[in-house]
């Protein structure tokens, strides 16, 4: 498995899934090694338990580092890596398979043996994510045609493709004519399921605000372009009209661009591990993102902690069976359906951790996988 960032600590839900995906493969018996981009956070002590091997490249990712989103995205930025593939070419033989994450390096494709298989792991359409991740016109168009190129050869040299979603599947076959045989849903996915919200925090609420409040709700993501603008839609309308009924928590590094925001019902915290600190029983669950691709991870975690959840139509994107556990509405319905205090109809525990936990899909994913060594060239 070849990743364009470092998985650990994994503080995005690309992270998660490339993790979880790779644990779950190596559990169901693939013996498996990951190549990721080298970072210091990346410490031998966080990695010496996985049940697989983690091989850090030594390459200077300078441009992600000093220039993402500003104002390029990071994978457009990280596909332009010089002397990668000479360097790596003799670690890419001796392997049946090689499966890329993302097609950001899928310029590496020079380099893999042809009695090689190759397999695309998309948990976007990276072309589509590309574009809408860029703010300025002439950066979407720039990045995207470099990005579609990449993506349009990785997915057609692959001999299958995973997805996450079923519209992903269909947009492969619609860019890139991808035929219907070769591609599998492999979904994002959970690693358990805790509805049950702590029954004391020591010292109490993590905020003062958190009490003053009838309501609470929490948005938590990464720091990418789509959490951010839903970040600013929360600050600029939802909190405004909410003013003197309900705190908003805004968690995770999606908030680093908005730490020292004052507004007297918006508590963020940036933390990624903190999450439990800020949940009740009431406490509603978030997701007003409009645009990005594949599916939000963040809707399946607030529904893991037994959360009540309001998504706009395209936050249940790919999660057609979670429907009727979420409310959807408008962003302009957001403050009413608040107020309204939304069902908290959660989905059976067991029927959850069959369709989406973590080793069920990755053992699934086995299965196709193992098809591919039995083939030949």
């Amino acid at each position: 498995m070849i990743a364009p960032y470092p998985i650990l600590p994994p503080r995005s839900g690309g992270k998660v899934r490339i993790l979880e995906l790779a644990r779950g493969l190596a559990r169901a018996g693939i013996d498996l090694t990951m190549i990721t981009p080298f970072h210091p956070a990346q410490r031998r002590a966080l990695y010496a338990a996985l049940p697989f091997r983690l091989i850090q490249i030594p390459y200077p990712y300078l441009l992600p580092a000093l220039f993402t989103d500003r104002p390029f995205p990071y994978g457009y930025l990280v596909s332009l890596h010089p002397g990668l593939g000479r360097w790596l070419a003799s670690r890419m033989s001796g392997y049946d398979i090689i499966q890329f994450e993302h097609c950001y390096l899928a310029g590496l494709l020079d380099y893999i043996p042809s009695e090689t298989a190759v397999v695309y792991n998309s948990q976007n359409v990276d072309s589509d994510y590309t574009r809408d991740e860029c703010g300025r016109p002439w950066v979407s168009r720039l990045a995207q045609r470099r990005i579609l190129r990449l993506e349009a050869r990785l997915a057609r040299r692959a001999c299958h493709v995973f997805v996450c979603c079923r519209e992903d599947g269909e947009r492969m076959q619609e860019l890139y004519g991808v035929s219907p045989e070769r591609i599998s849903t492999a979904y994002n996915g959970i690693s358990g399921v805790d509805a049950n919200p702590p029954s004391s925090i020591p010292g109490g609420d993590p905020h003062p605000k958190l009490a003053r409040f009838p309501h609470r709700v929490i948005f938590s993501g990464s720091d990418v372009a789509h959490n951010r603008e839903a970040v600013r839609f929360i600050l600029e309308e939802l909190a405004p009209a909410l003013r003197d009924q309900c705190v908003i928590v805004i968690h995770g590094p999606c908030g680093n661009a908005f730490r020292h925001t004052r507004k007297r019902n918006v508590v963020v915290d940036t933390r990624y591990d903190t999450f439990d600190l800020y949940r009740q029983p009431t406490t509603v669950g978030l997701n007003p993102v409009l645009q990005g691709s594949g599916t939000n991870l963040k809707l399946l975690f607030y529904l893991a902690h037994g959360m009540p959840v309001i998504s706009t139509e395209f936050g249940v994107r790919g999660f057609q069976d979670l429907r009727e556990f979420v409310t959807v509405e408008d962003r302009s319905g957001f403050a009413d359906a608040i107020l309204r205090a939304p069902s908290a109809a959660r989905p059976q525990t067991e029927w959850l951790m069959e369709r989406y936990g973590w080793q069920n899909i990755a053992s699934e994913m086995a299965k196709v996988l193992r098809g591919f060594c039995m083939q030949p060239a």
